[in-house]
């Protein structure tokens, strides 16, 4: 089953696709709703005029653009979700107070962190990531060998 179909018939506001990027299914299931509705009524999808001919869905050009640009988003790369963890975060470090270039994930993927979750992301200067990273790396080689001793 493809994405598509597989987003429209969940229940989960987000599906997860080959984590590469997610959908957003409630605005994906609006976009198909919407166009289905502009073809069965012969409205314009957008503005919601009659129109003449069954083949189209918008009545101009216009209308086409503004509806692509309401609906465009119901497909979620990890570069919106850093540019919107940055923007959240004012381009600053929230550990040191420098700019901030990179985003980090405040719960690891390793540990069952969402990847795809504003709210699990945070600006971090270079310095900072890269001390938090090594911490993260030491905690995860001493809990291996715990493990290994018990």
């Amino acid at each position: 089953m493809n994405w598509f179909l597989e987003s429209l018939q969940t229940n989960e506001q987000f599906l997860e696709v080959r984590r590469r990027f997610v959908i957003d299914t409630e605005k994906l299931k609006g976009y198909a709703r919407f166009k289905q509705l502009a073809h069965v009524n012969r409205t314009c999808g957008f503005c919601g005029t009659q129109l003449q001919d069954k083949r189209k869905i918008f009545c101009d050009s216009r209308c086409r653009r503004s509806f692509n640009r309401r609906f465009s988003y119901f497909v979620v790369t990890w570069r919106q979700i850093r540019y919107r963890a940055l923007r959240r975060d004012r381009w600053t470090c929230i550990k040191c107070g420098r700019r901030a270039r990179q985003v980090d994930h405040i719960i690891p993927l390793a540990l069952g962190g969402r990847e795809f979750d504003v709210d699990n992301c945070q600006s971090l200067c270079r310095e900072c990531h890269m001390r938090k990273t090594i911490r993260e790396m030491q905690e995860r080689r001493s809990r291996k060998t715990r493990e290994r001793s018990n």
